[in-house]
């Protein structure tokens, strides 16, 4: 099992991977040349993976363009994402419900980076989420003013430490990116799950599609490893941290099948969560 570490995240991300990352990492397969998340969000797997040096390569992706046009500023412009974070942290006092509703709007009107890094870093349980017509409508937690600027800056920076030069960003149909997987590239896929409220990119997938897309790419000639992961009904971060210490990932070898079913939890119940992992083989481990 890799050891903890301290690995920065520049944004709370709803469903993000963090406090799981190193038990998702145990069961990589050696040598990955290039880790895929055609669903990043945060890109937590990725990070973790990059600060423990497994794999060479990243691409994320996501259909969220604003959030990708993030990740871009991220890892090609840092310093001026922190400047502009700073600008409007600073900004906000006294009034933070008010100023975070003008920016909201205004991130509406025109998507530029440095609001949304705001908004991330105001929103309730940084949870996601976008109005039928495409709007951030997400509210404030108005109990917090969001990090510090001068913490921002140090993980925005320790994030483009990790990933610049060697991360391709996309955002496309997670399916042109599966096609895209090599032989010696991992794919790992934890995709918005029906009953949540991030409507903007629709990604929201049936188990049956999420499978025969799997199956299709596990049967080309230049088939990728895949992880799967699933999480089900985040708890508060301390009980998160809790389930995650007590979950018993079996030491398989790489490229082994697990045909796990959605509702255990690596061939176990576990109440309030599911987590299923698979690598290549896909087509085996999905057959009905």
């Amino acid at each position: 099992m890799l050891q903890p570490m301290a690995i920065p995240h520049p944004f709370p991300y709803q469903g993000s991977k963090r406090g799981l990352a190193r038990h998702i990492l145990a069961h990589f397969p050696p040598d990955v040349d290039c880790l895929i998340e055609p669903f990043c969000g945060s890109g937590a797997v990725s990070l973790a993976a990059a600060a423990h040096r497994l794999a060479k390569r990243f691409w994320l992706n996501d259909l969220n363009e604003p959030l990708m046009v993030l990740w871009e500023e991220i890892l090609q412009r840092p310093n001026e994402l922190s400047k502009g974070y700073e600008r409007l942290w600073t900004a906000q006092h006294p009034d933070k419900r008010a100023f975070f509703r003008s920016i909201r709007d205004e991130f509406n009107a025109a998507h530029r980076p440095h609001h949304l890094l705001y908004l991330l870093a105001r929103i309730v349980k940084g949870s996601v989420r976008y109005s039928a017509e495409g709007l951030f409508n997400q509210s404030a937690d108005n109990r917090r003013a969001g990090m510090r600027p001068i913490l921002m800056q140090r993980q925005i920076l320790g994030v483009h430490a990790l990933l610049a030069g060697k991360t391709t960003l996309s955002a496309v149909d997670f399916r042109k990116v599966v096609a895209e997987a090599a032989k010696e590239d991992v794919i790992y896929m934890d995709p918005p799950y029906q009953g949540t409220s991030f409507v903007r990119d629709q990604q929201v997938l049936e188990r049956a599609e999420l499978c025969r897309v799997c199956r299709r790419a596990a049967s080309h000639e230049r088939p990728g490893a895949f992880v799967h992961g699933e999480l089900r009904r985040e708890n508060r971060r301390k009980k998160s941290r809790q389930a995650a210490s007590k979950l018993a990932f079996p030491h398989a070898p790489a490229h082994s099948r697990w045909p796990l079913e959605p509702s255990h939890a690596l061939g176990r119940p576990v109440r309030d969560r599911r987590i299923a992992v698979s690598f290549a083989g896909f087509s085996r481990a999905f057959e009905r």
